[in-house]
């Protein structure tokens, strides 16, 4: 195994090497349970648990199951941007929760995928240049958002220009959440369907942190001569509204030929609001047209409800 001194690390290929979802359990497991992960941070869990595991070769924790001959671990299909701030187990959850239909997808995720021996170490332009060209061969990002009202990546440098580089190399975007998390996004929403509005407002490139200093100021530099940190604001923004978009109607799909209820139509309406917002009149104005007929039907003609539309 070649020291870290010996290795150029501008010429260090991107590993794209990912795990099913049943490692992140059998990661748990090996640790010792939830029990003994709880409360921690994915930087806790590196450097408690990760790091020790692959002293003994210096190499990553999917290197290590490739050398046992895992069958769980093989070629990434799809990029997961999180926090290290989170609490790891959050982390899990709402990636469990995501892929419950995907067991056999590869998940790159760069505790595992990285070298947590090598990676603090790679300089930035690695990142910017190498990271951007993988994101493009994976063609899929999701992002780790939580808690929704207030999360994490959108203060973080790194995981907004993940963000800006599944826009640019047009991948597919998506956001995971653990069930009580999306539970609470809808639920709020339906009681006031601007609070979404309120948290995109909070992103700002500009603002954002990063643990390493000489990587903040190089992100920001990057962006502002690319495309400027207003554009990069807008493209996060762009893709978290599709994202509520997709989130909204699906649950407004599975609502039909249900009993009628006010929360249900109160979804909807925001549903409306948002496609609205979004400069989709025709079909803001067909599910606002279905919204009146449900609250008439429900509550009468001199409703709250009938009145607010």
């Amino acid at each position: 195994v070649k020291s870290k001194e010996n290795i150029e690390k501008k010429d260090l290929p991107f590993p794209k090497v990912g795990v099913k979802l049943c490692v992140f359990e059998e990661a748990i497991n090996g640790c010792g349970g939830r029990d003994a992960l709880r409360g921690l941070t994915t930087t806790d869990v590196c450097n408690k648990f990760l790091k020790p595991a692959t002293s003994k070769y210096q190499n990553s924790f999917c290197e290590l199951l490739q050398l046992a001959k895992s069958p769980n671990v093989g070629q990434a299909n799809v990029f997961i941007s999180h926090a290290w701030r989170y609490v790891f187990l959050d982390v899990v959850d709402a990636l469990q929760s995501h892929f419950k239909d995907e067991p056999d997808t590869y998940i790159w995720f760069d505790l595992f995928s990285n070298n947590q021996h090598l990676a603090g170490d790679l300089p930035f332009e690695w990142w910017a240049t190498t990271f951007k060209s993988a994101i493009k061969d994976f063609g899929r990002v999701v992002m780790v958002l939580s808690p929704w009202n207030n999360p994490i990546p959108f203060t973080r440098a790194w995981c907004l220009f993940e963000v800006y580089s599944a826009v640019i190399t047009e991948s597919d975007f998506e956001v995971a959440m653990c069930d009580s998390e999306r539970e609470a996004f809808l639920e709020q929403i339906r009681g006031d369907n601007t609070v979404f509005l309120k948290m995109l407002a909070a992103i700002d490139v500009k603002k954002s942190e990063a643990w390493n200093k000489d990587d903040l100021l190089r992100i920001k530099d990057v962006v502002e001569k690319e495309v400027g940190f207003q554009q990069v604001n807008m493209m996060v923004k762009g893709k978290m509204r599709d994202w509520v978009d997709a989130t909204l109607k699906a649950s407004v799909e599975q609502t039909k030929g249900g009993t009628l209820n006010k929360k249900d139509i109160n979804q909807k309406m925001s549903y409306a609001f948002n496609l609205k917002d979004t400069g989709k009149y025709e079909e803001a104005l067909k599910l606002y047209q279905e919204c009146l007929e449900e609250y008439t039907e429900l509550e009468g003609e001199k409703s709250l409800g009938v009145a607010q539309i």
